[in-house]
């Protein structure tokens, strides 16, 4: 099984991107530590030294972690538990989510869009969802570039209505 690393040392998160499916669909789970899970896989993540929350969809394990953690032993670990799962188990079924939906868009934005922002210096802010309506703010080499309006639609909201289903479009706020 092919398993590609993404380490985003600035937000204390390791990204997992995998070939194959967690479970169907794109759909996501978002857990804390703090959260009881019956699931073995998902009880053995977050049961991982250091461990504050995870992110997981279809092909995605995305685990951040506080400022303590050996980096090098939570990813072996992350890999390890996650080619156990695959050799041992059934994809698993989700329920749609049902959480913070700021919290969820904050986080899908850590691990699938400020990645790709950051490397031109850029970066986004969600500032509030309202009426299906996410509101940013364009940041850094971001704000006023000629390319922004390509990012906001190819990047920022694909990826907000892949998984946020009930989000109908993203718009752009300036100061």
């Amino acid at each position: 099984m092919q398993i590609n690393i993404e380490d985003i040392s600035a937000k204390h998160l390791l990204i997992l991107s995998l070939q194959n499916h967690f479970f169907a669909g794109n759909g996501f789970v978002l857990l804390s530590a703090q959260d009881n899970v019956t699931d073995n896989f998902l009880q053995a993540i977050l049961s991982l030294n250091g461990i504050k929350k995870i992110l997981l969809t279809a092909q995605t394990l995305a685990a951040f972690y506080d400022d303590t953690t050996n980096k090098d032993e939570l990813r072996l670990l992350l890999m390890a538990e996650t080619d156990d799962y695959f050799a041992q188990s059934e994809p698993m079924t989700i329920s749609p989510f049902c959480g913070n939906l700021h919290e969820a868009a904050e986080t899908l934005a850590d691990v699938f869009i400020r990645p790709t922002l950051n490397r031109d210096n850029g970066d986004l802010d969600i500032l509030r969802i309202e009426d299906n309506t996410v509101f940013v703010r364009l940041t850094g080499h971001c704000a006023g570039c000629p390319f922004a309006q390509n990012t906001l639609h190819n990047v920022i909201a694909k990826t907000f209505q892949k998984y946020i289903p009930q989000i109908e479009k993203v718009e752009v706020e300036e100061k």
